[in-house]
């Protein structure tokens, strides 16, 4: 049980002695001198009880003498409730944390079976920056899973199956000869990257103007998902190709997945799933597709119907997704299911789930949570782009973070010769922090001098502290002593540690890691305003200089702790 949750319940205590709601016996972080704590709930209880605040405040505190002990309880106008931790508590939560790997941290009571799908890339492309939230959300929040004590099976669930195909099947039939997938007396000839990179915005241009280009793609996606002979090889080399490009830059974001599926991987259970619809009186025919009806009379929300399967037979993203969903709960027994992907699909997302409750595909106690994230703009608030114009393909746009890092280790002269690989690890620092600071369902401005700056809220600024705190620890004979709360400062860190930990719970609840990277910056700041005002190696009194060291110690495991949940490492030196 954290400390914020311990003093709750002895408030609680008191509000039902006194015949208080005790659902306002809440207690918020406090930044104020001498005030780690706050109750704020008083106000709507003089109001309930039509009596004068302060009256009711004091009468609180009075009844809170259990708490004596360890912290000091005072009012303040017009009606605050607030509490002070006292440093000899203080000093025993932080001893209790130094020797905790989990630094305080408290398992979920009731531990899930949770399936991520957060890749959903499309293969024979390259990925873009529209892909990069994806990636770094879904990735921390499976960490934060984890690290909460739930089992997750993270899925990347390409889009390797649909139209898209078809266009790049056909113009690369149209471009080169691919004889040789037919069985023909040719060369084989190597599909690659580079090649790939030029056909898709080729055939996705073409099949706008070319009416008869679009009918054929359309039909190979048919034989394709047939399985049709040459059609399904030249596709299994694609996807082949493709795959070793996309993980390379998952690599890169240290995103990493448990199952590498996608669309495809559901083709053959397709028709079960069809006939569980039919059975249940759930599909019917519009133009020649096969169509689910999802609206919901219940409310005024506009629902378009569900286009299950097209008139030729070729199969749609609805039901390859709810085939997916099928498979999933067939095969692991979830206890939810997690989709994060652009706001742009929430329709399509809420046309899947009323399709799987309506067909009882999944138990009724399995959760189907479809989380969105706003896009990445420029400083000119439109979607971010290369100065052409194009999109940003997120390989560039790792390397063009990576860059700018070695250009400001060069500039600082604090490491002799500033390596590639310190500056990469630099550089995705920047990426993610700049990511995650922001609540994930705002759009946010891609500012890469802004997040790349070793001062303030950014990524390279934690991993700068962390690095300052290893180069302390090295340069010194820690013998495991313990830590005397002693100081406003030190104080201050511990509550910053405290306020960290309780994020992770507010950061599970609201799937955002917004307020963790706020409150690791805190602790960061906290930590180097102690280092600026204390000499920790030159500390003559060798049991405060212990008591320091093992505060550095305690700050790095909450910061290394913490940093790993978002995807940043600390490096030895920066």
């Amino acid at each position: 049980m954290g400390v914020k949750t311990f003093l709750e319940n002895k408030l609680k205590e008191v509000f039902i002695k006194l015949g208080y709601n005790e659902s306002n016996a809440t207690l918020s972080f406090s930044d104020r001198e001498k005030v780690d704590f706050q109750c704020n709930g008083v106000f709507a209880l003089a109001k309930e009880k039509k009596q004068k605040p302060m009256d009711i405040a004091n009468n609180i505190v009075k009844n809170l003498t259990t708490l004596s002990d360890i912290c000091e309880i005072t009012t303040a106008s017009p009606a605050f409730i607030n509490f002070e931790l006292k440093n000899n508590y203080l000093s025993e939560i932080a001893n209790k944390l130094l020797l905790d790997d989990c630094v305080g941290i408290k398992k979920i009571e009731h531990p899930q079976k949770i399936v991520f799908d957060y890749g959903g890339a499309n293969i024979a492309k390259p990925l873009h920056v529209g892909h990069l939230r994806s990636a770094i959300i879904g990735e921390s929040l499976k960490r934060l899973n984890i690290l909460l004590g739930n089992t997750t099976i993270a899925d990347v669930h390409l889009g390797d199956w649909g139209l898209q195909m078809g266009l790049i099947i056909a113009q690369l039939m149209d471009d080169y000869n691919l004889g040789f997938y037919f069985s023909e007396n040719v060369p084989k000839f190597e599909i690659t990257e580079e090649i790939l990179d030029i056909i898709y915005p080729k055939a996705s241009n073409r099949k706008k103007t070319d009416e008869e280009f679009y009918n054929r793609a359309s039909d190979i996606t048919l034989w394709l998902q047939q399985k049709k002979f040459g059609y399904y090889e030249i596709w299994q080399e694609i996807r082949k190709v493709s795959i070793g490009m996309i993980k390379r830059n998952y690599r890169d974001l240290g995103t990493t997945f448990d199952l590498w599926n996608g669309e495809s991987s559901v083709n053959d259970i397709v028709p079960e799933v069809i006939d569980i619809f039919k059975d249940k009186k759930l599909l019917y025919k519009s133009e020649g597709a096969w169509i689910v009806d999802v609206a919901d009379d219940n409310t005024n929300e506009p629902m378009p119907p569900a286009i299950i399967q097209k008139s030729n037979g070729a199969q749609m993203y609805t039901i390859t997704d709810i085939s997916t969903i099928y498979q999933r709960e067939n095969k692991f027994k979830p206890d939810k299911m997690i989709y994060i992907t652009d706001n742009r699909q929430t329709l399509h997302f809420k046309q899947v789930i009323k399709c799987v409750r309506l067909a009882n595909i999944v138990r009724d106690e399995v959760e189907i949570e479809h989380i969105t994230f706003g896009t990445v703009n420029g400083k000119d608030g439109k979607p971010f782009k290369t100065r052409d114009g194009g999109t940003f393909k997120l390989g560039d746009l790792i390397d063009l973070a990576t860059n700018k890092a070695l250009d400001k280790l060069k500039e600082s002269n604090k490491i002799d010769i500033p390596c590639r690989e310190l500056a990469k690890k630099i550089g995705i620092s920047a990426l993610i922090f700049g990511d995650l600071a922001n609540v994930i369902s705002k759009d946010y401005i891609f500012d890469l001098d802004k997040f790349l700056t070793f001062e303030g809220k950014t990524g390279p600024y934690l991993q700068y502290i962390g690095v300052r705190i290893k180069s302390i620890l090295n340069k010194a004979n820690l013998t495991n002593s313990k830590i005397i709360v002693d100081s406003a400062q030190i104080s201050k860190i511990i509550l910053a540690i405290l306020k960290l930990n309780y994020s992770y719970e507010v950061a599970y609840k609201e799937n955002s890691l917004h307020g963790v990277c706020l409150s690791l910056f805190d602790l960061a700041s906290a930590f180097s305003t102690f280092y600026n005002d204390v000499k920790i190696l030159t500390e003559s009194d060798e049991v405060k200089k212990q008591s320091y060291l093992s505060l550095c110690k305690l700050v790095l495991n909450a910061l290394t702790l913490g940093c790993g949940i978002l995807g940043i490492d600390i490096p030895e030196k920066m």
